[in-house]
């Protein structure tokens, strides 16, 4: 349900500005489900799209976790 809830988010033309919130909102769900492949390109997109938000330190741990995780 909260996958669903974030994706119809992401595909909204007027949540631009919510985007960066909703990448970190998948990214812990991801997490929390250990599906780690779908939480590392998630935190790929949000660097690449999001490199200067204030998460991005956050994100990048993230990104390790789910890299080491994944192995």
């Amino acid at each position: 349900m909260a996958a669903r809830s974030i994706a119809a988010g992401l595909k909204h033309p007027n949540g631009t500005d919510q985007k960066a919130g909703l990448l970190e909102l998948r990214i812990a769900l991801e997490h929390r489900q250990k599906r780690w492949p779908a939480a590392i390109a998630t935190a790929r997109e949000f660097l690449q799209q999001f490199g200067n938000h204030p998460s991005t330190n956050e994100v990048r741990y993230g990104l390790g976790v789910a890299l080491s995780r994944a192995e």
